[in-house]
């Protein structure tokens, strides 16, 4: 590992000599490994350009970009002449970026240095990656402070990514944003982890974290004091948003809200909303959940007569495990339920103090438990002071919050061993005596009484699909304190994806006298078999085999033969791959003093003198290899200097799988290029996004496969890309009246808007009442397509001297009128 020093290439950091190409040179001379350190000055380093100013590509794999914290502070200081900015770049490309950190780092955005009105122009910005990258990108940014930008303060566009103890603060757009929609690929999802956002969106409809599109976690987050559109949202292209230990507090617009996101879902997990200008608004045909045992706080919000919490076009609220706590709300009741979907449920619903009572409609909506009841905070969901960059403030999430995650493996006696879910490095420890195999086992023991999804994964298995464990397990006692009658598991397939627990396993259910196969999956938990008689105090051994689709089970006391056959044979696909591991659910002992692991068709032997533990099966005779079939289809999302190319593997000829990719050229030349390229196992289109070209020029292109003995192309397919005034453009406003209505006691204004969009990607239109710059308050709607109008009314105690209008796209695109007073 070398050390690179930005001022050893010569970066100065006095805040006026331009060091970007020294410490792009820094980047470009490190290897896989290494390190570029930038140390910390009295002024800044100052950067210029445009697009990606400083530039991280698959060339830097394994290297950490790191400063010294606070003092060590990139500034953009120009030269874009109108063009977007991505101050740090970091772009998969064709190849992935495996293992890069940025982190310890100030970028300050430079927002008045920026020229003209770029549609992107953010401090970081991580670029969507290409299809044959899956797998293949692992980037962190920790510790990191985005201020000051034109556009959003961090921008990740790549599954893969996450975002650790970072601060946005005073960004004009979004403080945060996500977008992985598009993307070739969504897992893993896009993490942040204890990240503070505050005093951004002040240049519109925009918030303090946007998980637009895609899939998303926000993890013991504050967002506090954000101008704009409010706290948080999900929009067009939202899959699965998860929000676990989050506060929103004293955001001027809404808590949360989904604009256009058909058939997102979106996880509530420990959520506190304080003193929020408006509403957590659940749209279109959204599901809502609220995980069992979970608690959601809503406290001094408003005025705003939809309430704390509304219910609206076709969306579900999932919380029928779970509590709602509403109190203090103004302007309206604590709840409006005016959905049109049917089945939302909430377990027990406790108010207090709402202007207009508990509850303002209640269409499609039920409840278990309403009363009158206050909280106003939660336990372990972080403050600001504990979150954002250079904090070290430990946030008690609690043993009993309803929140999981992944444990920690501080001082594990286990080199190879990583604590799952809810467990800790606590729970586990080895145990001797003669009884067991070998002398030891490992043992699991809670130390309290209450039951949680504990488990612990041996790394060395890895994550495989096709897999077999074999283990021999004892459960001393089922009376236990604590217990309730769910024991000593085995996990396959097993992992933390989206911020839910997923996984198959199998136990001992003293509850129902049996052994279990059941499965963990983002809709809950569902038993596939059950079997047998366990009994406490016995030895058994369990085989647990996972091939495809199959499922197979059988387990057998210790002192008798294994059978012949299998106990439970079922199917399922909701999982592929995953850690292997050992848990229970309950906090009783159990102890494992075998356990076996055999991968890819392998099975575990219990000879002794078996070192490998697997069994290989014979190859079977190889079948005749023809030449693969592959079919060119056509180029897609073309703009003036990019495509997706498609292609269609549809035979492989024979092969286990077969290598594909795309050739592509200027039209009218001879000479093809390679690009894109990955491995395919079975029948299937395949794409690669190519970036770089010309605009209004045209292209060929053809798709490539690599058979056994031949190389195999479909035909030529043509497309020429979009010319530069075919890109997008921005919204604009037709109409824009306002009508003072004021009295003595509010300023009152009634906005009378139209806004129309040439290429019908409308998003929201915003209206705000400013003072001094500073937005006292605010409205929006969600609009789509090429047109839309409506009149926004608008009131505040306290002067107002500006109104302003707002409209913007979904690629954030804006236009903007004003109306002074």
């Amino acid at each position: 590992m070398t050390v690179l020093n930005v001022r050893d290439f010569g970066a100065v950091g006095d805040g006026s000599t331009d060091d970007t190409a020294a410490i792009q040179d820094a980047l470009d001379a490190a290897n896989n490994g290494d390190e570029v350190y930038v140390p910390a000055t009295g002024s800044s380093y100052l950067v210029t350009g445009h697009n990606a100013v400083v530039d991280v590509n698959p060339s830097h794999d394994g290297v950490r970009l790191y400063g010294d914290g606070e003092g060590s502070r990139i500034e953009y200081g120009g030269g874009n002449g109108g063009r977007n900015v991505f101050m740090v770049s970091v772009d998969p490309g064709d190849d992935g970026i495996d293992g890069f950190v940025l982190e310890n780092l100030t970028l300050d955005g430079g927002l008045g240095s920026v020229e003209g009105d770029p549609n992107v122009a953010a401090g970081i910005q991580v670029r969507s990656p290409h299809a044959g990258d899956e797998g293949s990108v692992d980037i962190s940014i920790r510790d990191v402070r985005a201020t000051n930008c034109y556009g959003n303060g961090i921008d990740v566009r790549s599954a893969g990514t996450t975002v650790t103890n970072c601060t946005a603060d005073n960004n004009r757009q979004h403080g945060f944003g996500m977008h992985t929609s598009g993307d070739p690929f969504q897992d893993p999802p896009v993490r942040f982890e204890r990240c503070l956002a505050h005093g951004n969106g002040f240049g519109g409809g925009y918030y303090g974290m946007d998980l637009s599109a895609g899939k998303g976690v926000a993890e013991d987050c504050v967002l506090h004091d954000n101008e704009g559109a409010g706290a948080t949202k999900c929009s067009d292209g939202a899959d699965r948003m998860v929000y676990r230990r989050c506060r929103l507090a004293n955001n001027e617009g809404v808590s949360f809200q989904n604009t256009s996101g058909q058939g997102a879902t979106v996880v509530f997990d420990q959520i506190v909303a304080e003193g929020n200008a408006y509403t957590m608004r659940l749209t279109e045909d959204g599901t809502y959940r609220v995980p069992a045992g979970s608690e959601l706080v809503f406290a001094d919000n408003g005025p705003d007569v939809r309430g704390a919490l509304y219910l609206t076009d076709d969306s579900v609220l999932e919380a029928g495990d779970a509590t709602l706590w509403i109190s203090g709300q103004t302007g309206g009741a604590g709840l409006r339920a005016s959905s049109d979907g049917a089945g939302s449920r909430v377990g027990t619903y406790y108010h207090a103090n709402n202007e207009d009572g508990a509850i303002s409609n209640d269409q499609n909506i039920s409840f278990g438990t309403i009363a009158s009841d206050l909280k106003a905070d939660l336990d372990g969901v972080p403050t600001a002071d504990q979150v954002g960059a250079w904090t070290d403030a430990e946030i008690d999430t609690g043993s009993d919050d309803g929140s999981t995650g992944e444990g920690t493996t501080d001082d594990s006696p286990f080199d190879a061993w990583t604590p799952r879910w809810d467990a800790s490095a606590s729970d586990w420890g080895v145990v001797a005596g003669d009884e067991y195999e070998g002398g030891h086992a490992l043992r699991y023991d809670h130390d309290g009484t209450d039951a949680a999804r504990r488990a612990i994964s041996w790394d060395a298995a890895g994550t495989p699909s096709d897999v077999e464990v074999l283990d021999r397990v004892r459960v001393p006692s089922f009376e236990t304190d604590g217990d309730r009658g769910y024991h000593a598991r085995v996990h396959l397939r097993s992992s933390y994806a989206g911020g839910d627990e997923t996984g198959y396993w199998i136990e001992l259910e003293d509850a129902e006298d049996a052994f279990r196969l059941a499965k963990y999956s983002v809709d809950g938990m569902e038993t596939l078999a059950r079997f047998g008689a366990p009994a406490e105090g016995v030895f058994f051994y369990r085989r647990f085999r996972a091939e495809g689709e199959r499922l197979r089970v059988k387990v057998w006391k210790a002192t008798e033969s294994e059978p012949d056959t299998w106990d439970a044979d079922v199917t399922d696909a909701d999982h592929a791959d995953g850690w292997v591991g050992l848990g229970s659910f309950d906090p009783g002992a159990f102890q494992t003093d075998v356990l076996g692991v055999a991968t890819d068709g392998g099975t575990v032997q219990l000879e002794a003198d078996d070192e490998s533990g697997t069994d290989e099966p014979a190859p079977d005779e190889p079948e005749p290899v023809a030449d693969p079939e592959v079919v060119s289809l056509e180029a897609r999302n073309l703009t003036a200097d990019a495509a997706t190319l498609a292609g269609d593997l549809r035979d492989l000829g024979g092969a286990d799988e077969v290598r594909v990719r795309f050739e592509l050229r200027t039209a009218a030349t001879d000479a093809w290029t390679a690009v894109g390229g990955e491995t395919l196992g079975s029948p299937s289109e395949f794409t690669h996004i190519v970036s770089g070209l010309d605009a209004a020029a045209a292209y060929e292109f053809r798709a490539v496969a690599d058979g056994t003995d031949a190389t195999v192309a479909g035909e030529i397919v043509s497309f020429a890309t979009l010319d530069d005034a075919d890109e997008n453009a921005a919204p604009t406003i037709e109409q824009f009246e306002v009508t003072d209505r004021s009295t003595n006691k509010w300023n009152r204004f009634d906005v009378n808007w139209k806004v129309a969009d040439g290429d019908g990607d409308l998003d929201a239109v915003v209206s705000t009442l400013e003072r001094n710059g500073r937005t006292v308050a605010a409205d929006s709607t969600t609009v789509s397509g090429d047109g839309a109008s409506y009149t926004h009314l608008l009131r505040v105690r306290g002067k107002v001297d500006t109104v302003r209008l707002c409209v913007n796209d979904t690629s954030n695109a804006t236009a903007t009128r004003e109306y002074e007073i």
